[in-house]
């Protein structure tokens, strides 16, 4: 019987857990004092754990190629028929996945049952690990155990209170793995604009990404403003591009009436004061916002501004520009980018083409998708790719 190690028991690990057949000894190392801790809070506490059009275009990484084999559609079929076996019922929301509970601990529970026969270690922080022999040798604050196989699903170094600290960078540079610069992603957005006057204010609006002045990409949804930065799901889907390209000249443009094809028009046939025009339409801040850019008061008729001040008052409603120059640090990042390169990866089983025996799943890998259950589906695919592979020996 082979001994085969897991350090980390969050999405991927316990996964790979769950889909390794019995004739194999597993131990799991899990330095806090429960498994799935961020599996937990993923989708506000509902567990978005899989979507209905995993595609390439959802995520990014540096070797998209790697990625296409990864993900390609037989693997998503057999992943998905395994989560149902274990019994993840879904409800489908438009085309998010969530268990029909909605509750994440439901999911947590039926991996935990899975589970619960092998050997897992809480509160155990793997200090050096290191290969002799044919035999990794796994250095704890519990001890020293011995593996002829071991799993890094150790996440990456978002929302390190869930214990995700970055310690599986450092394992995989040891072995040689390139690590490919981790950033926060999935946060919100710094900006080089003063947005304390509509701070705590949300509006569905669209926003358009661009580079340099070109437009790279638009997402439609709910924004949020707070003192220095915007956030939401719609910000979040732009984030992953601008800090994998260091902040490098990006804006977003705000179009705050998405679904008025000609907001001129509009305005004109709206006789009134411009407070008045939108009150029922735009959060009052902003609007407040938009008459302290014009130097107008509540009271000022559209029709009496002049008509570079109606082409601003359209340009701010429709294409409010924000240079952005940051991001939340990890402690607010739902996921990182960058990680393991994956082109030392073998994209058939995920065991590095650096280390026979040595295998890398979910986050810690150069791979992060948008919202929308991307990247748990992620975390779900590679861990049982590693479970197929080991299964074969």
């Amino acid at each position: 019987m082979i001994n085969v190690g897991i350090i980390g028991a969050g999405a991927s690990g316990m996964m790979c857990a769950s889909a390794i057949k019995e004739k194999v000894n597993i131990t799991i190392i899990e330095k806090n004092n429960k498994c799935g801790k961020k599996l937990l809070l993923t989708g506000n506490g509902r567990c978005n754990y899989w979507n209905k059009d995993i595609s390439i275009d959802k995520y990014y990484t540096n070797n998209k190629e790697v990625l296409k084999k990864i993900i390609n559609k037989e693997n998503q079929n057999k992943t998905f028929d395994f989560l149902s076996n274990l019994g993840i019922y879904p409800k489908i929301i438009v085309s998010y996945y969530y268990p029909y509970s909605l509750e994440g601990s439901s999911v947590n529970d039926i991996f935990l049952n899975k589970i619960k026969k092998h050997n897992i270690l809480y509160n155990t922080n793997v200090i050096s690990i290191k290969k002799e022999a044919n035999k990794f040798i796994v250095i704890t604050n519990n001890g020293k155990y011995l593996f002829d196989k071991l799993i890094i699903a150790t996440g990456s170094k978002a929302y390190p209170k869930t214990g995700s600290n970055g310690d599986g960078y450092i394992f995989a540079e040891r072995f040689g793995h390139t690590i490919i610069s981790v950033k926060p992603s999935l946060t919100a957005l710094q900006t080089s604009f003063n947005l304390n006057n509509i701070a705590g204010v949300r509006s569905d609006v669209k926003l358009s990404l661009y580079h340099n002045n070109v437009l790279i990409k638009e997402e439609r949804g709910q924004i949020q403003f707070t003192k220095e930065y915007i956030s939401g799901i719609c910000v979040f889907n732009l984030s992953n591009i601008i800090v994998r390209n260091n902040f490098d000249n990006y804006n977003i443009k705000i179009n705050f009436l998405p679904d008025i094809d000609n907001v001129k028009s509009f305005l004109i046939k709206r006789k009134d004061t411009i407070y008045n025009m939108l009150n029922t339409i735009i959060n009052t801040k902003i609007i407040n916002l938009f008459l302290n850019i014009l130097k107008q008061d509540k009271d000022t008729l559209y029709d009496n501004l002049s008509i570079e001040e109606k082409d601003k008052l359209v340009q701010m409603l429709t294409n409010f520009d924000l240079k952005i120059i940051g991001s939340q640090d990890f402690n607010s990042a739902q996921v990182c980018s960058g990680g393991i390169s994956l082109k030392e990866i073998n994209a058939n089983t995920m065991e590095s083409k650096l280390i026979d025996g040595l295998y890398f799943t979910g986050e810690v890998l150069d791979v992060d998708g948008i919202c929308g259950g991307f990247n748990l589906a992620f975390a779900f695919i590679t861990g049982f790719l590693v479970a197929l592979d080991i299964n074969r020996h």
